[in-house]
């Protein structure tokens, strides 16, 4: 849109994030208009960002394992960094610049960078950062200004401060494994998760609107220490204050809700099911109204909340027994024709197709320069004088040396050529690295 104006636009944001958590809240921040500039190396590979390996090999493709499955018809390419669809889903409207920053001149690169940007925000493991020499104080002396974020497993305070994991084992600590699966299944059989990673890129991205708005108040920056384990307790909050109302540990529930009768129930079809609630007495009424079963709604063994479920198992039996002989979908526009909360359990292409999702415009055909065209997902808000647009491609290694070098840190052709023949500058792996 001609002459669009983005809420954080002017503002420029350094990114040296890893794995989804970081990258995604960083997302949001370009999403909103600011310059997020990536700052990567083409001397170290980051396994947990663009891909397993810099260069797959043959045999891992071959076994057709998680390596080769993240590329576009799981082929790596020339450039495999470039391809992989766990780091272009949240890199669009970035920039890419490459530096070495374990170098003397790596680290004035990014000295310069900082004084003339606004945030900064890594989520690397704790140490990281002070063994380059980029903790606040410094980073604050170089620019006062400056918003500093880190993000990580368990904050930078306290015993477990430098306890390493990922996603999944932040939910374990918070108690979420614990939650998951079925009543007679320990947590070894808990479905893997990773909703740690959404919720602490979410918190990222207001954190930093947070902080520029405290900026404009001070005229200073702020540093924001920030847990991923602690940005997902709130989703736990039931189980909590249980405990600490009634001292119940909560234990896993299956389908099922403590408050209502639910589950997912088998429909006609392989693998084909369908989710229903029943949450109040007038769902009950309707749903033995849609069953053709007029006589239960009056039967007394099911006529309050607590007595349904008493009887969950029964109640799951004659629910699937009706269910199993329709498709989800036409389940799905009868029982929400009749008031009953309902909806098809899907199937990734379903949801890809999906009219509704189509409809909202959620998928967006984004074109990459090496990759091709495909459907990304889009902003998760729409905003009636904002409209979601894809200003740059997810973001290639290095493809924004020449803008941000001249342009941003404004270095001379001598120091530019200088970093290039230290092999800090480009848009290729070095060659020794698989």
């Amino acid at each position: 849109m001609a002459g669009q104006v983005y809420p954080l636009e002017g503002i420029r944001v350094i990114d040296i994030t890893v794995v989804w958590a970081g990258p995604y809240g960083t997302m949001f921040l370009a999403d909103m208009g600011a310059e997020v500039i990536r700052v990567e190396s083409i001397n170290i590979f980051p396994s947990s960002s663009r891909g397993q390996f810099a260069r797959p090999s043959k045999e891992a493709e071959a076994r057709r394992d998680y390596g080769a499955s993240v590329y576009p018809n799981r082929d790596p390419g020339e450039r495999p960094w470039n391809r992989p669809a766990t780091f272009n889903a949240h890199a669009r409207n970035k920039y890419s610049m490459t530096a070495n920053l374990t170098t003397p001149e790596g680290k004035d690169v990014f000295r310069r960078l900082v004084e003339v940007s606004d945030v900064f925000v890594e989520n690397n493991a704790v140490g990281s950062m002070e063994r380059l020499g980029f903790t606040y104080p410094v980073l604050s002396q170089w620019n006062p200004r400056l918003i500093a974020i880190s993000a990580t497993g368990q904050g930078r305070t306290g015993p477990w401060a430098h306890y390493r994991g990922y996603g999944s084992q932040s939910e374990a600590l918070m108690g979420h494994s614990s939650v998951m699966g079925y009543p007679d299944m320990d947590p070894s059989g808990a479905p893997g998760s990773v909703a740690t990673d959404a919720t602490t890129g979410v918190t990222i991205a207001l954190a930093t609107v947070m902080a520029l708005h405290q900026r404009e108040k001070t005229g200073k920056g702020i540093f924001i220490d920030l847990s991923m384990s602690e940005t997902f307790i709130p989703h736990l909050g039931e189980h909590f204050m249980d405990y600490f109302i009634n001292q119940r540990v909560a234990g896993a529930l299956g389908n099922r809700d403590p408050n209502l009768v639910q589950g997912c129930y088998r429909c006609l079809g392989e693998d084909e099911w369908i989710a229903i609630t029943i949450g109040a007495d007038d769902h009950w009424q309707a749903l033995c109204q849609a069953m053709e079963q007029p006589e239960m709604a009056k039967d007394p063994r099911f006529a309050t909340m607590s007595a349904r479920q008493e009887r969950h198992d029964e109640i799951d039996q004659i629910i699937e027994a009706w269910t199993s002989q329709h498709a989800p979908y036409d389940l799905f526009h009868k029982l929400q024709n009749e008031g009953v909360p309902s909806g098809p359990v899907m199937h990734e292409d379903q949801v890809h197709s999906d009219p509704h999702v189509r409809a909202r415009e959620f998928l967006v055909p984004i074109t990459h320069p090496e990759i091709g065209t495909h459907d990304y997902p889009s902003t998760v808000f729409k905003a009636s004088k904002l409209p979601f647009k894809v200003r740059k491609p997810p973001v290639r290694l290095g493809e924004d040396n020449d803008y941000v070098y001249r342009e941003v840190l404004k270095l001379t052709e001598a120091e530019y050529d200088h970093l290039k023949t230290l092999g800090q500058i480009g848009m290729d792996y070095d060659p020794s690295i698989r």
